[in-house]
């Protein structure tokens, strides 16, 4: 019925699929390796713009430098006498406050008393509000004033 021309042979089927397929793979291979040159190529470019803008900034700074321009934060030193003032205040309170129960204690009959005198004199916790009842335990179990020195 078929003639020699007319049968589809299944090895020429496969040696075209391998053909096609090995054209796939190295078109494949080189597009990842020209991926790979791309990659290392825009790297090379950043880090070389990383030291130019590491260079340009030292640069700047010590143009400013001459100019007379004072670098840094220039309200550092106040906001730093702020704070050493803040924490002087706070130890000053505590330490009131430990005297204060401390010495009274006897007079006193509950915590809740305790903390409701201290709230009387002024002595309240960091926001504003009556010292609760865990903190005056604390004060009385420590039963000493701690000195801090101011750093």
């Amino acid at each position: 019925m078929f003639g020699r021309d007319e049968k589809v042979s299944g090895s020429r089927l496969t040696a075209v699929q391998y053909i096609i397929l090995v054209i796939f793979l190295v078109l494949a291979y080189g597009l990842w390796r020209l991926q790979v040159v791309q990659s290392e190529f825009y790297a090379a470019l950043a880090e070389k713009e990383r030291k130019l803008g590491g260079e340009r900034t030292k640069a700047a700074l010590a143009q400013a430098k001459l100019r007379g321009v004072k670098l840094g934060n220039p309200r550092l030193h106040e906001a730093r006498a702020a704070y050493l003032d803040a924490t002087r205040q706070a130890r000053e309170t505590r330490d009131a406050a430990v005297l204060d129960i401390a010495a009274n204690r006897a007079s006193w009959r509950t915590l809740t008393d305790l903390s409701e005198k201290c709230f009387q004199r002024g002595i309240v916790s960091r926001t504003g509000q009556r010292l609760a009842t865990s903190v005056v335990w604390r004060v009385l179990a420590r039963g000493v004033v701690e000195r801090n020195v101011d750093r």
